[in-house]
């Protein structure tokens, strides 16, 4: 039973085994996330290597795809094979490739009729296709992708989908989040999925992954994918990093970058940040990589100059080729006041019909055509996502709602928007929730890239700049980075390493013996936790190894 304190609060749990004291729902949490791999685990591959490697064949070429590196290789055949695997890698390493392999090879015949029958061995179900494989077969809009793709942010779902070919959706959404804290999928109304997957698996919180896997029934895979070295969750946990440093999960680590060209610096100095180094050498001229050492008082007329006049030249658009970030929102070098000054430099306010007057989010007041706006929050009736970006494309007129949503006779103008997939005309309603983007918070840009990434590193955001927002935010660009902001503030940036104190990887850990016993008939199906635990070995004194070099710079 949950227990309580005598005013009905949450009663606090001491683990030995950690050090630490935890809330009962924080404690219960991590042991349910903690049982349900060990569950995931405690059961025969669903494919044999030979076979897993053959669908792995098929789908690249199916999907036309350039051969994979060896890493890449391998991370499909494990993903296929084991009942929940993590896929490591930091920006532009192929983990896009391996998803889009995977989920082509989830979808093939052979492969569905052995996780099928994987499935029914342990049910007493004698029917020869699950019900979900049946339902899915049934629904045109599902039949065609095999495995529930989600991310737990808006603007990662829809990237998601655009790189894997398979329809995506926010993990919460796909769980059925509810105000008030409730979810339509739970312990006792499972998912029907065979396969879930977890993009950007660095940004979901522990209370996200607990009530997945709540949902998720035992005979069903989880497939997640992510960078530990990018930003946290924004709620508590730090669910990926522990479960990396658990040593349970089957986990490949990707490590040659694909998105940059060869002579890129951009992976030279996403590997200083990591090492603790100082990313710049004076004198240096890594290609795609610039910084831009200003005061605070100047980083704005630096910014406009980059989004005005250098990518200009270089051919590129300031409305669609450049991601502008700030750590924070508020403030002089603010994302408020950096997207007013971008945009009284690329597309100002008119007196005529091309400018509205509007009550925005965050205190805007005008759209123009041709601004950039974002969605912040999953909107069903346009079938718009939380983060997805849009162009204001022209204006329309519709009649205004009374609090019944029934239409009256007076007319009101709203904005017609072009979120990639043609124009919608947004509704009056949801204006409070869209926002110019000329620039966003790293947080806000995680799981997107673009050709040109600048980031701004004011002294007044220091205490939010930390080890991976830097490498978040640099890591955004395809082809240019910028860093606008004084040495001092890199170099802060850099030692600034977040430690969130958590249970989960050693009641990860724990769970180890058991695994073992369980699957003692199949030893072989566990010479990963040997690989496991050499990886972590090396890390673990590479970590030593830059903490030590943070301390003495």
């Amino acid at each position: 039973t949950k227990p309580e304190t005598k005013d009905g609060g949450q009663a606090a749990i001491e683990s030995t085994g950690t050090g630490l004291i935890f809330i009962y729902n924080v404690w219960q949490a991590e042991e349910c996330i903690a049982g349900k791999f060990l569950r995931l685990h405690s059961r025969k591959p669903v494919m044999s290597e030979e076979d897993a490697t053959r669908a792995r064949n098929i789908a690249v070429r199916i999907k036309g795809m350039k051969p994979l590196g060896e890493g890449q290789e391998k991370a499909v055949v494990m993903a296929l094979r084991f009942g929940a695997f993590i896929l490591l890698g930091g920006p532009g390493t192929g983990k896009s490739t391996v998803q889009r392999a995977v989920f082509c090879a989830l979808g093939l015949p052979e492969v569905v009729a052995a996780r099928a029958l994987a499935e029914r061995k342990n049910t007493d179900d004698d029917d020869p296709l699950p019900q979900r494989y049946r339902d899915r077969d049934e629904d045109n809009n599902e039949a065609s992708s095999p495995v529930l793709a989600t991310c737990p942010t808006g603007k990662g779902a829809v990237a998601l989908s655009k790189s894997s070919g398979v329809p995506a959706t926010t993990t919460q959404r796909a769980i059925g989040q509810r105000k008030g804290g409730t979810y339509a999928f739970n312990e006792k109304r499972k998912l029907q999925v065979s396969t879930l997957a977890m993009d950007e698996f660095s940004f979901s919180d522990l209370e996200i992954l607990y009530r997945t896997f709540c949902a998720l029934l035992d005979d069903a895979s989880f497939l997640g994918i992510g960078d530990t070295n990018q930003l946290p969750s924004v709620g508590a946990g730090n669910v990926l990093q522990d479960i990396k440093k658990s040593g349970l999960v089957p986990m490949a680590v990707l490590d040659k970058p694909f998105r940059t060209s060869s002579d890129s610096g951009i992976p030279t100095v996403v590997e200083r940040i990591k090492n603790g180094e100082y990313p710049f050498r004076e004198g240096e001229n890594l290609k795609g990589c610039t910084h831009v050492n200003v005061t605070d008082s100047m980083a704005m007329a630096e910014v406009l100059a980059i989004v005005t006049e250098k990518i200009v030249r270089e051919g590129l658009s300031p409305d669609s080729d450049v991601i502008v970030m700030s750590p924070m929102r508020n403030g002089e070098l603010g994302t408020f006041n950096i997207n007013a000054a971008i945009k009284v430099a690329i597309n100002p306010n008119t007196n005529g019909p091309d400018t509205h007057g509007f009550d925005l989010a965050e205190g805007g007041k005008f759209l123009t055509i041709n601004d950039v706006v974002m969605n912040l929050e999953n909107n069903t009736e346009i079938k718009v996502m939380n983060g997805e970006v849009g162009n204001v494309v022209g204006f329309a007129e519709v009649p205004k709602l009374d609090d019944d949503g029934q239409e009256t006779d007076e007319i009101i103008t709203t904005p017609v928007i072009d979120f990639g997939s043609g124009p919608i005309i947004y509704p009056p309603d949801s204006l409070n929730k869209l926002v110019a983007n000329n620039a966003n918070t790293v947080h806000k840009y995680q799981g997107s890239q673009n050709q040109i990434a600048i980031m701004v590193l004011p002294k007044h955001a220091a205490h939010m700049t930390t080890y991976n927002l830097l490498l978040t935010g640099f890591s955004r660009a395809c082809s240019w980075s910028f860093v606008v902001g004084e040495p001092k503030q890199i170099m802060e940036a850099v030692r600034r390493r977040e430690e969130r104190q958590t249970g989960l990887s050693q009641k990860l850990r724990s769970k180890i013996p058991a695994l073992v016993a369980a699957m003692a008939d199949y030893p072989e199906y566990l010479t990963y936790l040997q690989e496991n635990a050499l990886y972590l070995e090396a890390e673990n004194a590479r970590e030593a190894e830059v903490k030590e070099r943070v301390k003495s710079a």
